[in-house]
């Protein structure tokens, strides 16, 4: 019984390692993916005031800006 007990801690601490490691992935992950949206919307963001900004000078209308 004894010499299965001891043959069973290895495989422990590796089941451990490998626990620690995948939950450190997932913590990477998780920020990886809160960046891609901060950068999602500072894009939409930036696209939204070249929008403001071109559309009244392709439509070559003097009056659009006063819209905005």
């Amino acid at each position: 019984m004894s010499i299965l007990l001891i043959a069973s801690i290895p495989s422990f601490f590796l089941k451990v390692k490998v626990d620690v490691f995948l939950h450190f992935i997932n913590i990477i992950e998780f920020f990886r993916m809160a960046s891609s949206l901060t950068l999602d919307i500072i894009n939409t963001f930036l696209l939204y005031i070249i929008y403001l900004i071109f559309c009244p000078i392709l439509t070559l209308n003097p009056y659009a800006f006063a819209a905005l």
